[in-house]
């Protein structure tokens, strides 16, 4: 059996999978370079959900606490960039 590696990396709706053998170091660093991207890009979307005045009820305004919580954790996720960045709360 082949063990793969998986990236998951999407660019236009698509989910990019490699094997192993596939991914160089500069693919490796690419991809760790997105995912760093998209996490990041998630974050700054959400900084409103934090403010203070934030419309939205505390119980959510705790959900997307998590939900950051998460995300940043991902960035040191011993496996990342194989990680699996979570749903936005509803």
């Amino acid at each position: 059996m082949q063990e793969k590696l998986i990236v998951d990396c999407l660019t236009n709706e698509t989910q990019i999978v490699m094997a192993a053998e596939e991914i160089s170091e500069v693919n490796l660093a690419y991809f760790i370079d997105i995912k760093t991207a998209q996490i990041k890009q998630l974050l700054s979307e959400s900084n409103e959900t934090q403010l203070v005045d934030a419309p939205i009820t505390y119980e959510k305004k705790l959900e997307w606490r998590e939900y950051r919580k998460v995300l940043r954790e991902l960035l040191t996720d011993p496996t990342f960039p194989n990680v699996v960045i979570p749903d936005k709360p509803d």
